[in-house]
């Protein structure tokens, strides 16, 4: 929501191996490594960075553009949600992340009455 894979480009300075090749199968336009820091900045610069907390839980601190977002997982699995660091944020930027953070209530429905037959 934040960064819309096929509107989004990254220049992808530093990242864990696979990150590029996950990023593009996600539909985002990619530029990596050497070229990504000598290139005119078209996309948003991606750094990712990673730190083990200890007891197989791992921090992702990843820096787009002028925005940081953070989150722990622990044995591959989400333990926390997204942090994120808005200094600096346009309004668009800090709207995209209120919704996040709050999304809409959705409206739900009760299930439709169940018909009743009568006992023969």
């Amino acid at each position: 929501m934040l960064y819309p894979p096929a509107q989004t480009k990254l220049d992808v300075v530093k990242a864990p191996p696979g990150v590029s090749d996950l990023l593009r199968q996600a539909g985002y336009g990619v530029v990596e490594g050497k070229a990504a820091r000598i290139a005119p900045p078209d996309g948003l610069r991606l750094v990712v960075q990673t730190g083990d907390l200890g007891d197989g839980a791992i921090a992702v601190i990843a820096h787009v553009g002028q925005q940081t977002l953070s989150r722990a997982y622990q044995n591959d699995q989400a333990v926390s949600g997204w942090s994120f660091d808005l200094t600096g944020a346009t309004a668009s930027m800090k709207a995209r992340v209120a919704l996040i953070q709050n999304p809409p209530r959705r409206l739900v429905l009760p299930p439709p009455p169940q018909s009743v037959s009568p006992q023969q």
